[in-house]
């Protein structure tokens, strides 16, 4: 008699896993989990890296059925591997051997078909699985919100969003946090400040990566002292800045040449007990050197770093190569020649 596979059952991961939202460093393609998980195999390890169809057919010559969760695994391995085409033989194959997919198995490759460029085939999938009596949930309008915020489609993004509130699908902070992160990556910082107030009045807080988003925003597109004030904001609704968040604003402070402001946020990052890291470090060798001003310079270098942190390569050929470019290079010669010294004395030690 067959038998199905132990593997995790479906119910296990859909509610759970559909609520749990990761957040990244600070890269915005990443800022968001759109909130489903696919199990992957703890046992056969020999068979991972067989072909889907292969090992599907290997799993039946064993006696062992293959079910949807089966299924998805294949379907999300090909999709990460940009085989959107097989991946989507393999929902076809499923389908004609009895196997109903599920809204994950649709949410996998919509989220493949946009990752990789293909919005208009997501959006036909979306239909498909509608007419299949499938119903989208907040996972495919995040992933389809994602996807059309990527490709410089705002406006088709913000209609999704109408689109799934009058579908009768409540948007999460998730789904907020992307469309604000890309109404700010294309200048409309207005439409993004709206969002914010939008999902506040709908119950929803925002959190660390909403503000990261907008501040983000803002600074790129100039407005210093908003961002500086929504920085305050946020400390008041009990949001607390991280070292990434502090880097963003220093960051657009020392591009515009205002030094002695990011001096001030350096101070205040470490009053609330955020310790400057390589990046934070970098943005400010930069922007003093870039500013012409070598001796703060050094004084960051043998002063203030080392409290910080043990300065790496990526500090130190940052630092040189600032230094040439303003024309002191006898001074990079001399800090290279100290760095080398210092290696060399930690080695003997």
């Amino acid at each position: 008699m067959a038998h199905a596979l132990p593997l995790t059952p479906f119910s296990s991961l859909s509610i759970s896993a559909y609520q749990s939202h990761s957040q990244f460093s600070h890269s915005h393609a990443s800022h968001h989990s759109l909130g489903y998980s696919i199990p992957q195999f703890k046992s056969q390890p020999h068979k991972i890296n067989k072909k889907p169809m292969v090992l599907v057919h290997s799993m039946k010559s064993e006696g062992h059925m293959p079910d949807v969760v089966t299924y998805n695994i294949h379907i999300d391995r090909l999709c990460k591997r940009g085989e959107i085409k097989r991946a989507m033989e393999l929902l076809h194959s499923m389908k004609s051997k009895g196997h109903e997919p599920n809204v994950v198995t649709y949410n996998i490759l919509i989220g493949g078909l946009c990752k990789h460029g293909d919005i208009e085939k997501a959006m036909v999938l979306v239909h498909s699985m509608k007419s299949e009596g499938h119903k989208p949930d907040v996972v495919t309008y995040n992933i389809l919100i994602d996807g059309q915020c990527k490709h410089g489609e705002i406006e088709r993004a913000t209609e999704l969003l109408h689109s799934m509130k009058s579908e009768g699908h409540e948007p999460n902070v998730v789904t907020y946090n992307i469309l604000i992160d890309g109404l700010g990556k294309h200048g409309d910082i207005e439409s993004a400040m709206v969002l914010l107030h939008s999902m506040k009045s709908e119950g929803l807080e925002p959190n660390i990566m909403t503000y990261k988003s907008l501040l983000d925003g803002q600074c790129k597109h100039g407005e210093i002292e908003r961002a500086m004030e929504l920085l305050h904001s946020m400390k008041s609704e009990g949001h607390e800045p991280d070292v990434v968040t502090y880097n963003i604003l220093m960051d657009h402070l020392c591009k515009h040449g205002d030094i002695e402001k990011a001096m001030v946020l350096v101070h205040s990052m470490k009053s609330e007990g955020h310790m400057p890291d390589v990046v934070t470090c970098n943005i400010l060798i930069d922007g003093l050197c870039k500013n012409g001003e070598i001796e703060k310079v050094k004084e960051l270098v043998h002063s203030m770093i080392p409290e910080w942190y043990e300065p790496n390569a990526v500090t130190y050929s940052n630092l040189i190569v600032n230094l040439c470019n303003n024309g002191e290079t006898a001074k990079a010669k001399e800090l290279l020649y100290s760095v080398i010294s210092s290696m060399i004395l930690k080695v003997k030690a």
